[in-house]
Order: C-alpha cells, then structure tokens, then sequence
C-alpha cells in the first residue's frame, strides 16, 4: 500500500505542536510549580477507600484513580497524567466530531483551536470531577452525533451509558443531558423517533445509576447537600447579577486565546473564500454544535439568574471546548479556515508560546 508523504508531512508538525502542548502543561507544573492542586490530593486521599459515592461528589473520579493506582505507581504524577488523559479524550473526541461537519483536510482545527482555552492549559494538571466530566460529555456529544445519523438502538444505549458516567462524574451533567436532549428534538423529525431516542438513552442511564442511588439514599445524600448550598445559595436580585457577571467575565477570559487567533486569521485573511456547500450530515452536525457550544453557558447563567444559584467558574470547564467545533462549521468564517495549514498551525503555536512562558513567568 502507497503512502502519501505530503499526508505525513502534514501530520508531522500537528503531531509536534500536540506534544509540546502535553508536555509543557503536563511535565511543567509538576517539576516547576511547587504547589499541588488541592483536587488532586483530594482525589488521592478518596481513592484509599474507594466506594459508591463520596462527601462532596459521585464516585466515578475516585474510581479510575484507584483502579490506576492497580495498574501504575500511586503519587501526585499519576493524578496528573489522568488529569491530561481526560483533556486528551476531549481533544480526540472534537476530532471525530469535526469530521462529521468539516471537511477532513480542516478537523484537525478544532481541537487544536480548543488547546488555547485556558481551562485545557492552566487547569491540565488538575484531576478532579470536573476533568472526568469534560470528557464524558465530549463522548456523549459523539455518540449522540452518531446516533442522530444512524438511529440504531445500541447508539442510543451507548448514549445512555455516557449519560451514566457523566452523572457519575459530577451531577453537573444534567446541562450536558439538557443540550443533547435538545438538540434530540430539534434534529430527529417526529415525535416517536424523540421519543424512542430519549427513553432508550434514559432508561439504560437509570439503571447503571441503581447501585450510586442506592447509597445516596443509605447515606442521606451527602453530594446533594453539597451541591445545594451553591445551586440552593438563594442570592437576592443584585447578587444573582453579580455572580451571572462574573461567571460570564470569567468564561470570556478563559477564552481570550482563542479570541486573539480569531482576532490575527481575521487580519492575516485578506480575501473572502467562497462558503463550502452543506452536506445534510454536516448540517445537522453544526444542528448540534450550535446548541453545546451556547446552551451550557446559558443554562448556567439562567440558573444562576432565576434560582439564586452561587455561580462557580469551573462549571464552565466540561462545555467552552464546544466553542472551536461550532467556529470551524460556522460557514461565514470559512475564509480564515481556509488559510494554508502552515499558516494556521504557526498562529495558534504563537498564541501557545504566549501562553506558556507567560505561566513559566509567573511561576518564576
């Protein structure tokens, strides 16, 4: 079988600046930033007694740490390389993604464009429940992908399995759920197809919840208390404002590299491309992406504004790497996507660079 060496050529530098990107944000806090994530050695201290559920969250996290701890040494590294691993599923999964919207020759955009959300960069390191759920719902939004087009029952069995361990993560998923549900309504074209969709998906989610129900109800449900006292804060009319602000502000920061690329493509972009034709499996993908790229942020704010809820900013870490699926769909921006890869890797390595010696800065 012939190969194609400008296909390696062009692998070559991708798979450069991905290593890099592991490395600086993986390998870099652990040998240069004496100070450890509070997360992490939460998880560790967890992981000595795995069980069914914990004080503060469900148990999914503590679960894959310890059945690491059977498989690789135990310590502060091995959280950190389950940290990145969570952020490599996510990247891989914007992959897949991309290539049920784009064109193959640009899927590769996404989730390098997603490497420069600050979520993916300074918080690499991190392993907690929030790592674990950002990819569970990079696998739910796959899988729902694949099942939007191909309708088979075990796709949706498999969506419910996402379901479950995005639940098992972090209770927070029920924005991610919300969203994949929406975009069940919106995609699918009558009701009983919705329907079929929902409850199959559900139903297998409900039964693998059984054994994590079953201990909240034994131990009076001590990670819904402990969600309550931010979701059930109850903030009077300024202070909803406030935290929605804030929340907001923090989201737009986390963003802000990838809005600097935006902003430098569009400048180096001196000429309008005409806009690709839309495949109908690639618009109901960008359907789709359209609503995980917005709906979580407002789902939250609405939450925040209608129920008094104490915005946490991390809620935002599992759905911002939505954002680069849905701008590299976006037919209007199709002049910049269409920039040679060269041009567009060496932008998004500069807004890297930038990135990773202002943190070694900061850190010195």
């Amino acid at each position: 079988m012939s190969h194609d060496p400008t296909r390696i050529d062009r692998r070559l530098p991708l798979g450069c600046y991905f290593a890099v990107y592991f490395v600086a944000w993986t390998l870099g806090p652990f040998f240069l930033d004496s100070s450890v994530p509070d997360d992490n050695i939460e998880q560790l201290t967890w992981a000595q007694h795995p069980a069914l559920g914990y004080s503060k969250h469900p148990p999914l996290p503590t679960l894959i740490l310890w059945l690491a701890q059977r498989l690789l040494p135990s310590g502060i590294a091995l959280t950190y390389l389950l940290g990145a691993a969570m952020t490599a599923a996510m990247l891989l999964c914007a992959h897949r993604i991309a290539r049920h919207t784009v064109p193959p020759r640009r899927a590769w955009l996404a989730p390098a464009m997603a490497t420069l959300i600050t979520y993916h960069t300074l918080r690499m390191s991190f392993y907690n429940h929030n790592s674990v759920l950002l990819a569970a719902s990079a696998a739910a939004m796959l899988v729902l992908l694949v099942a939007l087009h191909s309708g088979r029952h075990i796709h949706w069995v498999l969506l419910g399995v996402m379901w479950a361990a995005g639940l098992m993560a972090k209770y927070q998923m029920v924005v991610g759920i919300a969203c994949n549900v929406v975009a069940i309504a919106w995609v699918l074209p009558d009701w009983r197809s919705r329907i079929r969709a929902i409850v199959i998906a559900g139903t297998t989610a409900a039964f693998l919840l059984i054994p994590h129900l079953a201990w909240l109800v034994m131990n009076d449900f001590p990670p819904i208390h402990y969600a309550s006292r931010f979701v059930g804060a109850g903030l009077d009319a300024p202070m909803r404002v406030a935290s929605a602000a804030r929340f907001f502000a923090d989201q737009l920061l986390r963003l802000f590299p990838l809005l600097a690329l935006l902003i430098g493509l569009a400048v180096r972009s001196t000429h309008d491309t005409p806009r690709l034709g839309a495949s109908p499996v690639a618009y109901v993908s960008r359907r789709v992406l359209a609503i995980h790229a917005f709906g979580p942020l407002i789902i939250i704010l609405a939450i925040g504004i209608s129920a008094g809820a104490a915005l946490e900013n991390h809620w935002g870490t599992a759905y911002l790497w939505a954002i680069p699926l849905w701008l590299v769909s976006t037919p209007r921006l199709d002049a910049l996507w269409e920039l040679p890869q060269p041009t567009l890797l060496r932008w998004i390595a500069i807004v890297q660079g930038v990135l990773i010696v202002g943190w070694l800065v900061g850190v010195r």
